[in-house]
Parts: structure tokens; C-alpha cells; sequence
């Protein structure tokens, strides 16, 4: 909340303190999970955060984490504090959530009054989560307002009763039906248990003797494996979400006992329609021999875990389909969360990686031609090969589990922290060597961090390092449907719970704060326009289908999302270093002279989990030679990319330079010019023909200042589109360009860029050819920006469209016009 929300309540009421109050604390515990969003107890401990409070004496308290705090939300008998204001932070999420709780379970005792307005996003978000944990209750806007889009007055209770009569308050959402009420009217024919049906088993008759002594001696030394040991299962009881598994002995889906051992299948369920755990469901799967009633129709390859698991003497497996309730969204959105607890506290992992759908079985797979695998090399190749290794879910199902039994095409094979096994022989397989050798420096193709149990332990230091390893690797993998593509990676974020390499840092939209100026530099695979992942901000990796790649010489530079405003760093260290070995870009007015310096993208104020970003930036307008590619990548093309204007066509008007704040010599100028007119200019301003005749040794506009990369459907669209605007065949196609990376020039030769004399520039003679400390930039990454129009055709602002490699000084990129500006980008 940018704004203040109000609430109060009578403490010395007796329904409040024995009734409702309590209901509140639990259903708080419930909310807080059910957010994702990190939280400590208090915000003085920015390093090291304190779970959030959450009890009946000493109420409800917590605050986000480091750049994510403002103001600590609390609720309490012992507090006096009546307000809120989270300045928009993600921390407002489960605080308006609980507040709202708090009103309708007891809408005449607590109020609730808020200066912003019901339909802004962050109400918005609140209320989609209540609904998600109390679907089909009643929600409505505590408090009166008129709407700024049509003025009208906001339905209150009263209204939303009248026009839902359907639906259900708090007070009337508990089902009086018992358990065994519910058992009585689902009750089993113990004869139709006993019919089975044929079914069939790919596991059948496959000895499992080395598995279990693997497993055996992997426990028995917890010294030399102690990596391989299961971390307990943290699973908070909340109303209405139990940790469910299968109970393999008595065949039926039970709640978790307490410290139990436990196996967990990852497979590729293939488009196989499967029983799932529903709230129909419920009764018939958790009676003892429920699974028999269903068993033909169980997926082979849950059948074949089942099979296993009694094979090697385990008592309970998970399976996804039917251990979380799939038509309960307070069910769903809390696993989710808890995935990476889930694989990380299971005793191994049942890995199908050949198997492209559930119903072909553990080993159900063709088998290949050739030997087994004799090495971890080996085998790590074959993976890169399997279904299973293109399933986006899988990926944290696979770097998250310490132990695991890999059935393939190929054979089977045990995987722990120390070693890799033959499940055939007992033999182990050659190790893939030194960790220098598992993680090169730059790039890599195969590390750690793709491995099972990968991202379990991280190296001191490594963490940014492991998280960008991880986003590569998953975003190559496939989803079925590409909204779940922030629920898929829900075990990563949880691996880091606001921390980066011992630095408080969050996540937006999947981009960690700590390093997010040049996280956004991310490269695609390809340009590939129409794998937009339009639920995500572009600006994002997950907002792209595509797989992405990090520069890692330029994440070595790693800087927090700036702001442009000194009034606004106050509360961090790390903006403040960052401003220092990085400069932001900032509007003339808020600089020493009326010089226009290179900046690198700043937020206009301290950016809140919105999926736009309002920011200043250096940006100019290139022009984009879309005639013919220089070079061809599939259905990419290599394009050409030069100045818009020249020296023939610009008045030079030289700037003195200014001093900075320790004396040195900040920039040395700029030129300022205006493009002739003439009779055909475009709109843009751009004449297409105003270059003809110059000569190719001395036109500046027609040497490109570098090449882009581009979908070659999409430049021929483009094309399309500015012939059918002016009427001539190949216009100048000018874009919009933004500096998004580039290297400080702390030592160079001074030189006289615009013909002017030392006298003129008002320096000393003496101190040309010689180096000097300049505090210069040349630019070495650009982003090229698209217009994005809102449903009535007009621009409401840009879009991350590609980047572009340059080699571009800061004097020279004055020349090109290039001016900070305010970016609002999405």
C-alpha cells in the first residue's frame, strides 16, 4: 500500500478475544504460507530474519525482508498501532489478506478503511488469494468508495448478499457432514475390492537386491553421506491442508505420520488421464484397499512405484495426482509451495526418464542398442536425451532430491551425493571429476546445478551464480501450460527465501533485486516474438518461452535496481554502493549541468512487485536497415544497425564540461544538432533519402554501430507495415533503443572530439595525450524497445523487444542523440 489502511476492533470484547480472534491467528498461519512471500518477524534483523509471530498472546507481526520492508504490520492485544503502510512491498499481500479475514469473520466488531481504491492491483491480488483459500465465500469492499473508472459507489455486504445469494459467508462455509458420515454414504463392497482386474507391471520379476543394499549403506554412514540424508519434514499444520502420501501396505492415501520415511515419484505424465485425489474422491481413496477399488485404473508407472516401494521395504510413496487434492486451490497453491521441503525430505526419488507418458510404466520404454552406462558422464548425456529431461516441473523435482532410483531405457541406475551406481551390478560408475570441472566460469553446458540433488548445497558465494544455472537449464524445458511457469520454479525461489550470498535480496518476477540490473540483461535463444509469455512482465525471463542465457563477466558487476532519487536510498546500504560504481540515469535538473550524461536504467522510486517498471533511462532512435540479414540463424536474421543522422546534416554546438565532486573531469561534452526539414520527412522526423549522395567513407549514418538479432517473419511484417504507412519501398525503419550495460573508462587518452580548442573546452593544454581519469562509459549492451498499446490503440508504453552488442563511447552516443527519458517498460 502506497496508501494507509485503517482497521480497529474492540479488544475487550469477549466474542472478539474467545472466538474470533483465535480463528484469525490460524487462519493468519494459513495466509502467510499460502503468499510465498518471505517475511520476518522483525525487520531490524535484515540479515538474519526471525520467523514472522503469529500467536494468540503475542498476535500477529512480520515485515519483508531487507529492500522488501517498510513498515512492520501488526495486530495484536498489546498493540496500540491501528494502521498499516507497506509502500506497495510484496509484504502488503497477506496483510491486506488477513485484514480482510479478520472483517468477515466478525464484519460488525473489526473494520476496515483504506485510502486506496478496491479495485487497485494490490487489493485486487489480496482478494484473488482469499478466494483461492476460502473459494465460494462472500467478498465484498469493507468499506464505501465510488469507482474512478465509472463513479459509482463499491457494493458493500448488503449489496453482494442481494446479488449472491449463493454464496456463502464465513459463518455459514463449514460443512456439518463428519468424516464418517462421508465414509458411510461412499462405503466400499468389500467384494467389488477384490476384482482388481488385469493389469500389467514393467517391474515384474526385476531384482532390486543392490538397491536396497545401496540404500542400507548410504544410511549407515551418515559421516561419509551425510549429504545424502533427508532434511525433516517442516509441514505446518493449517486448517484444511494436511501433507497426504500413499499408504503402500493398506493401499489407500493416508495423512503423513509424524517423521515417517517416504519415497516420491517424478514422471512425465504425458497427457494420460489419470484418478485424481478431489474432494469426491476423498473418502473412497482413503478408506484401506481404496486403491484396489481404482487399481486398473491407476497409470502403469504409479503402479510400478507402488511396486517398488514394497520391493525395497519403503511404507509410504507421494505421487502428485493423488496426494494433493487437485480441485482444491488452498490445497494446490500450499504443495506448491512446499515442494522443495517435499523431494528434500524424501528418502530417494523415483526418477521414469525414458517413459513419455504414465501409462508406459518404470521401464515400459523401448530399450536402446549399446552398454549400459560405465560413467557419470555417460549417463548425464543419456538424461539430456530422456522426456523426463524436457519437463519443466521436473527440473526442481530433479536438483532438489538427494537420492535417486533413474529408470531409463537404458537400464537402472542409484544416484546419491557420493556416487553413482550400476542397480544391475552394484558397480560404480566413473565420476564426472574435480568441481573445477563440473562449473566452468562461464556459461556452462553441464554443472552442478543440473544434476539430482544439485541446488540441496551450494558453494559459499555461489548462490547468484547457482540460481541464474538454474533459470538456463529450466526455461529449455517444456510446460504444458505456460501459466504454471512461476509455480514450476516455486522450489527455487523457496531455496533462497530472500537471501543471496549472505545479502538480504527478493525476487521480482523471478529476477533477484540483488544483481537486477544486469540480470535484465538476459540474452534469448532466439528472438522469436510469439513466445511472448504475455502473463509475465517482458522484462523478465518468464516472460519469454524461450531459453535464456546470463553473461557472466558482466554478473561479476552485479547491482541492486536503483533508484533515481537520493531520498530514496536511505534505507539501504546497498543502493547507496550501487549508485557508486554505477551510475543511474537521472533528467538534467537533478544533474550538476545542463549536460545529459549516459545513465543505466534507475527506478523513478523503490520498485514494488507490479509487473511494470517506471524508470529514466538513456535511450536514442536508431535506425534499423531491414532490407536483407548479414547472416541467418534459423528463422533469425542478422540485421544492421547505424546512426539516423551524420555530420552533413547535424549543427555542432559544443557543451563545456563540468567538475565532479572530487575534481576530476567527468565528461568532456556533447554535440547538439536538428535534422534539416524537408519535404518528405516522416513523422518520425526522418527523412529516408536524406543520406543519398553522401559519401560511405565520411556518412556516419551509414556505418552501423553494431548488429541485431531479429525474427526474420516478424522484420518483414515490419517492413510491411512502415511501406503501407509512407508509401515507399523500404522507409527508414527507426527503433527505439535503451543503454542497459556498458564498462566505465577510468583510464583513456583525452582527445578533442568536436574540433574545438583546449581553450574553448576551458582545460589546460597540457593535459591532452595524456591519461587521465575521465569517468567515462562506453556502452556495450543496448535493448531495443517496442510500443505497447493498451485495448483502445494507444501507447501506454514499451516492451523489451531484443539486445544488441555494441561498442558505443558515451561522447559518441550524445552525438546520436541519445537523451535520458522516462521508460515506463512491461
Amino acid at each position: 500500500m502506497g496508501y494507509i489502511t485503517y482497521y480497529s476492533v474492540n479488544w475487550r470484547s469477549r466474542e472478539w478475544r474467545l472466538r474470533i480472534w483465535p480463528q484469525v491467528v490460524e487462519d493468519a498461519r494459513l495466509i502467510i504460507e499460502a503468499a510465498g512471500v518471505d517475511l520476518t518477524g522483525s525487520w531490524d534483523e535484515r540479515e538474519n530474519p526471525i520467523p514472522p509471530i503469529v500467536s494468540v498472546e503475542e498476535g500477529i507481526r512480520f515485515n519483508g525482508i531487507a529492500e522488501d520492508g517498510h513498515e512492520t504490520f501488526v495486530c495484536g492485544p498489546k498493540d496500540r498501532k491501528r494502521f498499516t503502510k507497506t509502500n506497495r512491498k510484496p509484504y502488503d499481500l497477506p496483510a491486506s489478506c488477513i485484514l480482510l479475514r479478520a472483517h468477515y469473520l466478525w464484519r460488525e466488531g473489526f473494520s476496515v478503511e483504506s485510502d486506496g481504491h478496491w479495485d487497485n492491483e494490490l487489493w485486487v491480488n489480496a482478494r484473488e488469494l482469499y478466494k483461492l483459500l476460502w473459494p465460494g465465500e462472500l467478498v465484498w469492499c469493507p468499506w464505501t468508495e465510488r469507482s474512478e473508472a465509472t463513479g459509482e459507489q463499491t457494493a458493500g455486504y448488503k449489496v453482494e448478499v442481494l446479488n449472491n445469494s449463493s454464496a456463502l459467508t464465513p459463518e455459514t462455509a463449514i460443512s456439518t457432514d463428519s468424516l464418517e458420515d462421508a465414509l458411510k454414504k461412499r462405503k466400499l463392497d468389500p467384494e467389488s475390492l477384490a476384482q482388481l482386474g488385469p493389469v500389467s507391471s514393467t517391474v515384474s520379476g526385476t531384482d532390486f537386491s543392490h538397491v536396497r543394499q545401496w540404500l542400507f549403506c548410504c544410511d549407515a554412514d551418515p559421516a561419509g553421506h551425510s549429504a545424502c540424508q533427508p532434511l525433516p519434514a517442516q509441514f505446518k499444520k493449517l486448517p484444511g491442508v494436511t501433507f497426504k502420501i500413499i499408504d503402500v501396505r493398506r493401499r489407500c492415501i493416508v495423512d503423513a505420520p509424524e517423521d515417517c520415511s517416504f519415497v516420491v515419484l517424478t514422471y512425465v505424465w504425458g497427457g494420460v488421464d489419470q484418478p485424481k485425489l478431489t474432494a469426491e474422491t476423498t473418502p473412497l481413496l482413503s478408506q484401506e484397499g481404496g486403491l484396489n477399488a481404482i487399481w486398473a485404473g491407476i497409470p502403469t508407472t504409479v503402479r510400478d512405484a507402488i511396486e517398488v516401494c514394497e520391493q525395497i521395504g519403503e511404507s509410504y510413496l507421494w505421487v502428485d495426482a493423488i496426494c494433493i487434492t487437485q480441485d482444491s486451490t488452498r490445497d494446490l497453491k500450499i504443495q506448491i509451495l512446499r515442494m522443495r521441503h517435499i523431494y528434500s525430505a524424501a528418502k530417494c526419488t523415483i526418477v521414469v526418464a525414458s517413459a513419455a507418458s504414465a501409462d508406459m510404466g518404470l521401464l515400459g520404454s523401448p530399450p536402446v542398442s549399446g552398454n549400459p552406462c560405465t560413467s557419470e558422464n555417460a549417463l548425464d548425456s543419456f538424461l539430456e536425451t530422456t522426456p523426463w529431461n524436457t519437463r519443466a516441473w521436473c527440473y526442481q523435482e530433479k536438483v532438489l532430491s538427494h537420492r535417486a532410483i533413474i529408470f531409463t531405457s537404458n537400464g537402472i541406475y542409484m544416484q546419491c551425493q557420493q556416487g553413482t551406481y550400476n542397480a544391475s551390478t552394484g558397480v560404480q560408475l566413473t565420476a564426472r571429476g574435480s568441481p573445477s570441472q563440473q562449473q566452468p566460469p562461464d556459461n556452462p553446458t553441464l554443472t552442478r546445478y543440473n544434476t539430482i540433488g544439485g541446488m540441496l548445497s551450494v558453494p559459499p558465494n555461489r548462490d547468484l551464480e547457482s540460481y541464474l544455472s538454474a533459470v538456463e537449464y529450466y526455461s529449455a524445458r517444456k510446460l504444458t501450460s505456460q501459466s504454471d511457469k512461476l509455480n514450476a520454479f516455486q522450489g527455487i525461489f523457496q531455496r533462497f527465501r530472500g537471501s543471496l550470498d549472505g545479502k538480504s535480496s527478493a525476487f521480482l518476477y523471478g529476477m533477484p533485486v540483488d544483481g537486477f540490473d544486469q540480470v535484465v540483461c538476459f540474452r534469448l535463444g532466439k528472438h522469436s516474438p510469439q513466445s511472448r509469455n504475455k502473463t509475465f512482465p517482458s522484462w523478465s525471463w518468464l516472460g519469454w518461452d524461450e531459453p535464456v542465457t546470463f553473461d557472466r563477466p558482466l554478473i561479476r558487476t552485479r547491482q541492486m535496481l536503483q533508484c533515481s532519487n537520493h531520498a530514496w536510498t536511505v534505507q539501504s546500504g546497498e543502493v547507496a554502493r550501487a549508485r557508486k560504481l554505477r551510475r543511474p540515469a537521472a533528467f538534467k535538473k537533478w544533474v550538476a549541468d545542463a549536460f545529459d550524461p549516459v545513465g543505466f536504467p534507475a527506478a523513478v522510486a523503490p520498485y514494488t512487485p507490479q509487473p511494470d517498471l517506471y524508470c529514466f533511462a538513456s535511450v536514442a532512435y536508431l535506425r534499423i536497415d531491414l532490407t536483407s540479414p548479414v547472416d541467418v540463424d534459423g528463422a533469425d536474421g542478422l540485421y544492421a544497425v547505424y546512426p539516423t543522422v551524420c555530420s552533413d546534416l547535424v549543427v555542432r554546438v559544443p557543451f563545456k564540461p563540468f567538475k565532479g565532486a572530487d575534481g576530476q573531469l567527468s565528461v568532456l561534452g556533447a554535440f547538439q544538432g536538428d535534422v534539416p526539414e524537408s519535404d518528405n520527412t516522416t513523422r518520425d522526423g526522418l527523412d529516408p533519402k536524406m543520406h543519398e549522395g553522401h559519401s560511405e567513407d565520411t556518412c556516419e549514418a551509414k556505418k552501423p554501430v553494431g548488429y541485431i538479432w531479429l525474427d526474420r517473419e516478424w522484420v518483414a511484417a515490419a517492413d510491411q507495415q512502415l511501406y503501407e504507412n509512407y508509401q515507399q519501398q523500404h522507409p527508414m525503419s527507426v527503433g527505439k533503443f535503451m543503454v542497459v550495460a556498458g564498462e566505465k573508462r577510468t583510464k583513456s587518452k583525452t582527445k578533442d572530439p568536436f574540433n574545438c580548442t583546449t581553450v574553448e573546452l576551458g582545460l589546460d593544454p597540457d593535459r591532452f595525450d595524456r591519461e587521465v581519469d575521465t569517468n567515462l562509459w562506453t556502452i556495450t549492451m543496448l535493448m531495443l524497445l517496442q510500443p505497447k498499446f493498451d485495448n483502445f490503440g494507444r501507447q501506454i508504453g514499451d516492451e523489451r523487444a531484443q539486445v544488441m552488442d555494441c561498442r558505443i563511447d558515451e561522447e559518441d552516443w550524445q552525438w546520436l542523440g541519445g537523451k535520458t527519458d522516462y521508460v515506463h517498460l512491461y
